[in-house]
């Protein structure tokens, strides 16, 4: 059952807060790594994307790659695009 806008805030409210606590505590060595390490990620998760649509990079498009197995029902759902990795693999 999805949250809605008022449960995410309220969800991710402590976790950032402790994240703050956390850097006010910490040395200029770690704020400058964690803000870098964060901008990485703002930045290469775009960039798959894009390499995903320019199709520069191959991606996995295996639908055995993407099927989970339902234990409870034992029936295959697929999962979309948006939940299958973004890298291709060459194993499963």
């Amino acid at each position: 059952m999805p949250l809605g806008t008022v449960g995410v805030v309220l969800m991710c409210t402590p976790p950032t807060i402790l994240l703050f606590l956390v850097m006010i505590f910490a040395t200029w060595k770690v704020i400058i790594i964690s803000f870098v390490a964060a901008f990485l990620g703002f930045v290469v998760y775009p960039s798959l994307g894009f390499l995903k649509q320019k199709n520069w990079i191959p991606f996995s498009t295996d639908v055995e790659c993407a099927a989970i197995i339902d234990d409870e029902s034992e029936n295959i759902k697929v999962n979309d695009d948006a939940n299958v990795g973004l890298l291709h693999y060459e194993k499963c």
